[in-house]
């Protein structure tokens, strides 16, 4: 996998988004409201650059509360997708 610069550049600003409010929160114990969409905003870039996907399940519904598999794993909703797409 190749990580673009324009990824990194996405990556750095959330890092230091990051590094800002754990700053806070051991400063105050305790963290701002923008801190979490912050903290949203990293995991879905870490999602999208990483190539992160949800898992299906047996029935072939997209499971949002289990961990995250790389997509090109065979329980991945990426995989799933392709595969179905394939079958029409």
């Amino acid at each position: 996998m190749k990580i673009t610069n324009k990824d990194r550049r996405e990556l750095l600003q959330h890092a230091n988004k990051l590094k800002d409010a754990l700053g806070t929160i051991h400063e105050t114990h305790d963290m701002c409201l923008s801190d979490v969409g912050n903290l949203e905003s990293l995991l879905w870039s870490l999602r999208k650059v990483l190539k992160f996907s949800s898992v299906v399940d047996k029935d072939g519904n997209q499971n949002y509360y289990q961990d995250w598999v790389l997509k090109e794993n065979k329980k991945s909703w990426d995989t799933f997708r392709k595969n179905q797409g394939e079958m029409t």
